[in-house]
């Protein structure tokens, strides 16, 4: 799919949002200049919702441009149905400035944000996510089969007519944005008669699509089953309170 395909398919995106929405996750990807972040909803039978995407300028080994991405992840996201919904759960990609995700992520969870460390791993039939070793011994990290989860999303955006597993692209967003989210494609080559297929990148900048990823990859930590009941029915947990959870429980 090209990026005039998906401004073509994309679609108003704007709050207050649809209230089947149960919950938001994100994805950063880490440059030296630069934050990119990207805030996906999920909602039921698999569909998804792009409803943002921020650039966030700055030396990345800055606290200031971190700052940035704490404020950002702070936000709530308005639905129909008067909620608001914080962020659920967050994925930082710790390939590049390991030291300052680190530090990152260790901040937001004395804020008892859920924010996980994840890294990318290429090759075919992974796991969207899996548990991952230690990075420098201070963190646990998260293994993200990117390939699996590119295929996904891929598959998604093909689709042309609403339906399960429909990822919805917002149109407000800048041509970058959309140049990066089909930025990638399928090459095959054969090797000995044997078939090798892989993603290759058709331009530069591919942040859109790896901060998809991420986003779509961390939700597979979280137990949609407990989240389906809106938060301020009686008795209910909160997302917040969810997210206390999902830290003790990922921090275990």
């Amino acid at each position: 799919m090209s990026s005039l395909e998906l401004r073509q398919r994309a679609a108003p995106i704007k709050p207050p949002f649809s209230k089947d929405i149960e919950f938001v996750s994100a994805g950063a990807d880490v440059q030296d200049g630069r934050i990119e972040v990207q805030f996906v909803a999920h909602q039921p039978n698999g569909v998804t919702t792009i409803l943002n995407h921020d650039v966030l300028h700055g030396d990345t080994f800055a606290s200031s441009t971190w700052e940035k991405l704490d404020a950002a992840l702070s936000q709530t996201f308005p639905l129909a149905d008067g909620r608001q919904l914080p962020v659920l759960i967050t994925g930082v990609d710790c390939g590049h400035r390991p030291d300052a995700v680190i530090d990152f992520v260790l901040s937001q969870a004395r804020k008892s944000r859920q924010v996980v460390a994840v890294k990318g791993v290429a090759g075919w039939g992974r796991p969207f996510i899996d548990r991952g070793g230690r990075l420098k011994k201070r963190l646990g990290i998260y293994l993200v089969g990117v390939d699996s989860v590119k295929a996904a999303i891929y598959r998604r955006l093909q689709k042309l007519e609403y339906g399960a597993d429909y990822l919805h692209v917002p149109d407000h967003l800048p041509d970058a944005f959309y140049a990066g989210l089909a930025s990638e494609s399928i090459e095959t080559t054969y090797v000995h008669g044997f078939a090798r297929s892989r993603f290759v990148k058709s331009v530069r900048d591919n942040e859109a699509l790896d901060s998809c990823v991420y986003a779509h990859a961390v939700a597979g930590l979280v137990n949609r089953s407990a989240i389906k009941s809106p938060p301020q029915q009686p008795g209910g947990q909160s997302i917040r309170e969810l997210a206390a959870k999902l830290h003790a429980i990922h921090n275990s």
